[in-house]
């Protein structure tokens, strides 16, 4: 991994219900800095709910939107939105300094460069039955409306597990209080 400054934003990821936005919150709030949440952007500028948008344009047209949203977060390219859009949208004319992405952000290898180029990514890991109990019963994950849900969500660890572990910087074991995966993130990206 390149060198990164300590001001590049600090980018979660990690299989759904790992908790990347309860932690990215919280440690936005320990750093002293801006959260975001990659899908709330997305929701935030298309004015449609995740499920919303894949029902009405389907999964390759989402994932080419969460693409242009993370390249314009990272780099600034406003070839999609423009800027008074993108500050509309995150309520602010501050890019964020801690994002939780989605997780399929890692599928893509050009978000893969991405976020290896321009962030401090940290890995959120749980395993399949901790993921299973925490989004069982969440409607709102268009990925996981199938009848054998836990089966769905090892299929898609399995797939993204080597992914997120090929730009992470750190692995971080989230199934924990939130203030001690606060602490192991804080404590991985100062040892970064």
């Amino acid at each position: 991994m390149q060198e990164l400054p300590a001001t590049a934003p600090v980018f979660l990821v990690g299989p759904m219900g790992a908790g990347k936005t309860t932690i990215g919150k919280a440690l936005a709030s320990a750093l002293g800095r801006s959260f975001l949440d990659h899908d709330d952007l997305i929701v935030n500028l298309m004015h449609m709910s995740i499920p919303d948008i894949f029902a009405q344009y389907g999964e390759p047209f989402f994932r080419d939107l969460e693409h242009d949203c993370l390249r314009l977060l990272l780099t600034g390219d406003f070839s999609r939105f423009s800027r008074e859009q993108l500050y509309a949208a995150i309520g602010s004319d501050k890019l964020p300094a801690v994002i939780a992405g989605g997780g399929g952000i890692a599928m893509r290898a050009d978000n893969r460069a991405l976020i290896k180029e321009h962030a401090q990514c940290l890995y959120l890991h749980i395993d399949v039955e901790v993921q299973y109990q925490r989004v069982k019963d969440d409607t709102n994950r268009p990925m996981i409306y199938v009848d054998d849900i836990k089966g769905r969500l090892s299929e898609l660890f399995t797939k993204r597990d080597p992914q997120w572990r090929e730009i992470a910087h750190a692995i971080i074991e989230a199934d924990d209080s939130i203030a001690h995966i606060v602490q192991k993130c804080q404590v991985a990206l100062a040892l970064k």
